[in-house]
């Protein structure tokens, strides 16, 4: 990870950027750091707070982009779900206009949001207004550590992040700051839960009525699920709850019947009832046909209610696997309103869809749509009409993007040397084995031949990363893979940057086997690395013994290797 050629006058110019950064951009003195300041930041304002029970306040999310165009911000947060209610975001004064999360888990004390802008409409702030978050303060709380948290692993997309406009997806937040807040007093939680989904079949052949589904939530959170056939509301303390959702009932008759759904909480509040209509049946045989499969019926006896046993193409049932493709005369495609490739949205819906092979398919994230190289300039509004007579696919997700990024690169390599490189956002990315070569599904046939000063043009990926896993790899020459274990050691790099790091499939890292031998340049001791633990290896002899070999040492610094317990020394 040391690169001998680099200069001091790179020192100079790290040493001065940060000075700079600190010097320029608001200081923080009430708000824990997690990470640093040296990309865009995340704050909460206030950052302290002293409430009294049933107070309510307003916390503000702010973005300072340190000086770089962004595109896209997400503020994931966790609250102290059991002193606070979160109670509603407000965007009204955001300086992003798209809004793809605007989410509050009160059961789970998770608060996201994310919001995004055209790539013309870029935002380039130092105190950019992300949302305001309104809390109510529930009981008594002294906190020794912050209490409103963003949450943050430096390099992921997976939490908070801020995506930089450079058509690459780039996440270049590198810190965020926390929040503590104080409530004296005690009062107890007299908010009770919410029945928000409650639904059981409209019919039933039999007295035991499934599927059955119930949602509720609640400030602090749910604790009990019953259902009733009575109106009359159970008490907290009443026989017949359950931690978890009922998915069955069993009725003692045949008839028209209603059921009722409750919920509770920790503190004995119980919620307002849902009601469900079910009609039971039993002895006769049921109608065929009635619109419902039902009874005994299936799709051999009655197959106007329950479909087609087989995917029977020509029966005029789009059913089972069938689609477009496979058999239009029962899935005939949508009116050709829009054009294959195309990104559409539903009016009043911030979801944006690909239509790919006469299906929608979800982009689900901010992150993934930039990643992909898409523009909002680019994505039609239609009517929900129109959007409805399409398929839904499989998710767009940042595993597909990754995938198809890769596999659309070009392949490059010089006469004089057998290494194969994929060229990945104007980036070599080094090809070492064939398993990867296949992972990715590329064609020997396919790899372009150039001259030495044309691969020059082009900086190598040293930095890698698999989607949905936040650990940053080093990757060496001989191929193997070194973990960088903090934000502190990866910036104790010079030529470590955020944005070098490229995201790749999973299934890639595995064929990278570990760096474990390293050494301070300068410095003979090699030292074998056991988890977090270092042992130093006194002797040459023993290295040979144990079967090491010398090319596999790979170089760090002593402020990688200082992060490393001691452990015993290998005699």
């Amino acid at each position: 990870m040391i690169d001998i050629k680099s200069k001091r006058f790179g020192l100079l110019i790290f040493v001065l950027t940060f000075l700079l950064w600190g010097y320029f951009f608001v200081s923080h003195p009430n708000a824990a750091l997690d990470g640093n300041t040296s990309q865009a930041t995340l704050s909460l304002s206030p950052q302290t707070g002293a409430y009294n029970p049933n107070d309510t306040f307003s916390v503000s999310v702010y973005l300072n982009t340190a000086g770089q165009n962004v595109v896209v911000a997400a503020a994931y947060l966790n609250y102290d779900k059991v002193h606070f209610q979160a109670v509603n975001i407000d965007t009204t004064n955001s300086v992003f206009t798209i809004q793809a999360e605007n989410n509050i888990d009160s059961t789970n004390g998770v608060i996201k949001i994310t919001r995004g802008n055209p790539s013309a409409s870029h935002i380039n702030s130092s105190n950019a207004l992300l949302a305001v978050i309104n809390f109510k303060a529930l009981s008594g709380v002294a906190p020794s550590s912050d209490n409103l948290t963003l949450q943050f692993v430096i390099g992921s997309t997976l939490e908070s992040n801020v995506i930089k406009d450079d058509g690459l997806g780039t996440d270049i937040l590198s810190g965020v700051y926390n929040a503590k807040y104080t409530i004296s007093g005690s009062v107890g939680d007299t908010t009770a839960p919410t029945v928000t989904i409650f639904t059981i079949p409209s019919t039933s052949g039999g007295l035991t009525v499934s599927p059955i589904s119930i949602v509720a939530t609640d400030n602090v959170g749910v604790v009990g699920y019953i259902i009733t056939e009575s109106a009359a509301a159970p008490s907290a303390s009443a026989s017949g709850w359950s931690a978890t959702a009922p998915t069955n009932y069993i009725f003692s008759s045949a008839g028209s019947k209603t059921l009722y759904a409750w919920a509770k909480d920790a503190a004995g509040n119980v919620s307002a009832s849902k009601g469900a209509i079910v009609v039971i049946s039993t002895g006769a045989a049921p109608a065929c046909p009635d619109s419902v499969c039902n009874g005994s019926e299936t799709c051999s006896t009655c197959p106007q209610d329950c479909g087609s046993c087989v995917n029977a193409c020509g029966n005029g049932l789009c059913d089972g696997q069938e689609t477009n493709s496979t058999c239009p005369t029962d899935c005939p495609a949508p009116p050709g309103t829009l054009a294959n490739g195309s990104l559409v949205r539903a009016e009043g819906d911030s979801k944006v869809y690909l239509i790919e092979n006469n299906q929608k398919r979800w982009i689900e994230t901010l992150v993934a749509f930039i990643a992909a190289g898409y523009s909002f300039n680019n994505v039609q509004v239609v009517s929900a009409s129109t959007l409805a007579q399409y398929q839904a696919g499989p998710p767009l997700t940042m595993v597909d993007i990754i995938a198809s990024i890769h596999a659309n690169a070009k392949l490059l390599k010089i006469s004089s040397s057998p290494k194969v490189y994929a060229l990945i956002k104007n980036k070599l990315h080094w090809i070492p084995n064939p398993e990867i070569f296949n992972l990715y599904k590329y064609q020997w046939k396919n790899i372009k031949t150039v001259s030495a000063i044309e691969l020059s043009k082009y900086k190598e990926v040293k930095l890698l990363k698999a989607v949905s896993d936040p650990r940053v790899y080093y990757i060496y020459t001989m191929g193997r893979k070194k973990w960088t274990p903090s934000v502190e050691v990866f910036n104790s790099y010079p030529n470590n940057n955020w944005s070098d790091i490229l995201e790749v499939l999973s299934e890639e890292m595995v064929f990278y086997p570990d760096a474990v031998l390293l050494r301070v340049e300068n410095d003979p001791r090699v030292y074998l690395i056991e988890g977090t633990t270092k042992r130093w290896i006194k002797t040459a002899d023993i290295f040979i013994q144990r079967g090491y070999k010398w090319q596999d040492i790979g170089l760090v610094n002593q402020t990688d290797l200082n992060f490393y317990q001691e452990g015993s020394a290998i005699e």
